[in-house]
């Protein structure tokens, strides 16, 4: 598998999305560990937004299987972008 970095920019709507987080996170989880590598929220002082890398075949298959995500069905994500990710240094290399 090949790993996808996908960046979420989120509206600013912090209280929806707060009480959408748990269906989210459990929705992340549910990925399983080859497929969700890691994931984060953005500073919220700088972007509302977050960073995950999933693992996939595509970026098709990527932005499809993360359709899903609740945080995408329910309208708190307003941008994705989805690029290959190909770490070159650190210890992150693994992945």
């Amino acid at each position: 598998m090949t790993p996808y970095a996908v960046h979420y920019r989120y509206t600013d709507d912090v209280d929806f999305r707060m009480e959408l987080r748990p269906e989210h996170r459990d929705f992340l989880l549910g990925l399983g560990p080859d497929r969700l590598l890691l994931a984060a929220a953005y500073d919220p002082a700088e972007e509302h937004g977050g960073l995950l890398i999933i693992g996939g075949e595509s970026v098709e298959e990527v932005a499809e299987l993360m359709s899903a995500d609740p945080y995408q069905q329910r309208g708190v994500v307003t941008d994705v972008r989805i690029r290959t990710w190909q770490p070159a240094i650190g210890s992150g290399l693994s992945l």
